[in-house]
């Protein structure tokens, strides 16, 4: 947990840095969006570390996770509000494969 959690925050953050850079907002609050991403991605490594999964069961999940908070952070970057169908293409989609991996798992 002391590695992989910040190791996967830096690394998420750092990607969803680079996906922020075409939504035309000023660095300092794309830095801002980037942090809160990399701090949700090792979030939810640590919940990761206690789930008994197996195979490549928690990368996927970590890939949806990214999918959902790359998604709609760089929707908010481009549009400064997150519309419904917004949140149903990153929520639902993502949420529908959250669902998945845990009863697949």
């Amino acid at each position: 947990t002391w590695i992989s959690a910040p190791f996967v925050g830096a690394i998420g953050g750092v990607l969803i840095l680079e996906t922020l850079e075409r939504g035309g907002i000023a660095a300092p609050q794309r830095i801002f969006y980037a942090l809160i991403g990399g701090f949700a991605l090792g979030e939810v490594m640590v919940a990761l570390n206690w789930w008994p999964s197996y195979g490549w069961t928690g990368g996927a999940v970590l890939v949806v996770i990214f999918y959902i908070t790359a998604g709609l952070l760089l929707i908010r970057a481009q549009h400064q509000r997150v519309r419904s169908r917004d949140l149903i293409e990153f929520g639902g989609v993502g949420g529908l494969f959250l669902l998945l991996l845990a009863f697949l798992a």
